[in-house]
């Protein structure tokens, strides 16, 4: 038994014996994963499975508590706007609650100041926040108020760390936070245009999402990894009735890093997508397990590191 699993606490040594016990199952049904040979990089490897499965399950597991609703408040030390949205989206509103998740997406969270960007940015000019009915009605107020406000905004916080070199600029934060608008507005609402994705997708959730993630090339500077984790988000906070049939790996980068250390030098994006689909067919735990997993154990295949921020 390696030191690693010895170290566990009994209940992760249970999880831990059950994702190792899943994925032998996916190798008697063609997984091939040399990368994982080595007992060391397969626990390690597990291990991020869990790690990311929490994840997901912090998320949805919102839905089962009621926040207090200082979590949508700009004016509260406790605003964050992932409970907040979960809490929006439980009342049915799900403009606000899909624009709090567009907004901590797009600004993210630092381990030190937490959500401050994001609040700061939310919190407004002296004529109110920037909710999304004022938002989505007062576009260019907003994005001149953005431009004069660099300096405040950048005292408040950074962004997070998937999108460290984004600017609060018209070229950045403004060109995205209006052509997001815009998106959205060419529907109406956020409720109409999820009724879109689902009216050509025959009501099927996992080819909605693939249809929102397609469209959402219109919003600007919002790349794979942000339309992934956004669209994710929504399903897990069911504010939409979405989920990914896929990790949309081929324009990744960590977690292709970590196809490529899982299948082997030369391995394709499909192979890499097969993969994953084997392995959840076994775990039944959602691509974007294997997306987030695949991308943390590149980092550090053979000594386990649990990653947050």
């Amino acid at each position: 038994m390696s030191l690693l699993r010895r170290s566990l606490k009994i209940h992760d040594q249970k999880s831990l014996n059950l994702v190792l016990s899943a994925i032998e199952r996916a190798e008697q049904k063609g997984l091939e994963a040399p990368g994982i040979a080595d007992e060391g990089a397969r626990i390690v490897f597990a291990m991020q499975i869990i790690e990311s499965i929490r994840r997901v399950q912090f998320a949805t597991g919102l839905l089962n508590r009621r926040a207090s609703t200082d979590r949508a408040s700009h004016q509260s030390a406790l605003f964050d706007p992932i409970r907040g949205a979960a809490l929006l989206g439980m009342e049915g509103d799900q403009d606000e609650a899909s624009w709090l998740v567009f907004l901590a997406t797009h600004f993210g969270q630092r381990p030190g100041s937490k959500w401050a960007l994001v609040r700061a940015f939310y919190s407004g000019d002296q004529h109110g926040p920037w909710t999304w009915e004022r938002a989505s009605t007062n576009v260019d107020q907003m994005l001149a108020w953005l431009e004069s406000s660099k300096d405040f905004l950048k005292s408040a916080g950074r962004f997070g760390g998937h999108r460290p070199y984004e600017s609060l600029g018209a070229s950045g934060t403004g060109a995205t936070l209006g052509s997001y608008v815009e998106w959205v507005t060419s529907y109406g609402s956020h409720a109409e245009m999820f009724e879109s994705a689902y009216e050509v997708s025959g009501h099927d959730g996992g080819l909605a999402f693939a249809f929102l993630y397609d469209d959402m090339k219109r919003v600007k500077r919002f790349g794979r990894l942000a339309k992934f984790d956004y669209l994710c988000m929504l399903g897990k906070l069911d504010i939409a009735n979405i989920w990914p049939l896929s990790m949309y790996i081929a324009s990744s980068t960590g977690p292709k890093r970590g196809g490529v250390l899982l299948l082997g030098k030369g391995a394709t994006a499909a192979q890499m997508e097969k993969a994953a689909q084997l392995l959840d067919a076994e775990m039944k735990v959602g691509m974007q397990v294997f997306e987030d997993a695949l991308c943390n154990w590149q980092k550090s295949p053979n000594r386990f590191v649990s990653y947050r921020g």
